[in-house]
């Protein structure tokens, strides 16, 4: 699912805001620029919002001005690593809420369950890369479409090192 030729920048998380922000140690001198996409492997980590000369604020898929096309599969995930063809069940969209990401539109005849995988499909970030599994899938049979949470693969708050896709 990646893009084998991008270039990436290692940058180091030097501070959080809650769930909803990281600070990364790299910035414009760097070559950082607003909405370069921030990954962990394939795990989608957020989209960079702020840019000063020797930082960057990224945006998680928590924050309130998240919000991103996706699309859900079946497809096994093994340390940020699709490890199965990739079969479309059901497009969507994921919305963060501040205290957790919520997908909507999800297809109601899709045979979406909990523990299936949400990838980004979005033109903002231009890449596929793992989001998060669904939990809680809604189950109203009157619904014309379905919504659900999802949980991130990756724990944000003990990130380390992250990077910046400067394409």
């Amino acid at each position: 699912l990646a893009k084998k030729d991008e270039k990436f920048l290692s940058a180091k998380v030097v501070g959080s805001s809650d769930t909803i922000s990281l600070r990364i140690n790299v910035g414009e001198s760097d070559g950082v620029k607003k909405e370069n996409v921030v990954s962990f492997g394939n795990m989608f980590i957020g989209l960079v919002e702020v840019v000063d000369e020797h930082g960057s604020l990224l945006y998680l898929p928590y924050s309130k001005n998240s919000s991103f096309e996706v699309f859900i599969t079946p497809a096994g995930v093994e340390s940020g690593v699709v490890s199965e063809s990739v079969k479309v069940l059901s497009k969507a969209v994921i919305k963060g809420v501040g205290d957790h990401i919520h997908i909507e539109n999800i297809s109601v005849n899709a045979d979406i369950k909990d523990g299936d995988i949400v990838i980004t499909n979005d033109p903002k970030v231009g890449k596929y890369l793992v989001v998060g599994k669904i939990t809680s899938l809604s189950s109203n049979p009157a619904e014309t479409s379905r919504s659900a949470t999802v949980v991130p693969l990756v724990e944000y708050s003990n990130l380390m090192t992250v990077f910046v896709s400067l394409d």
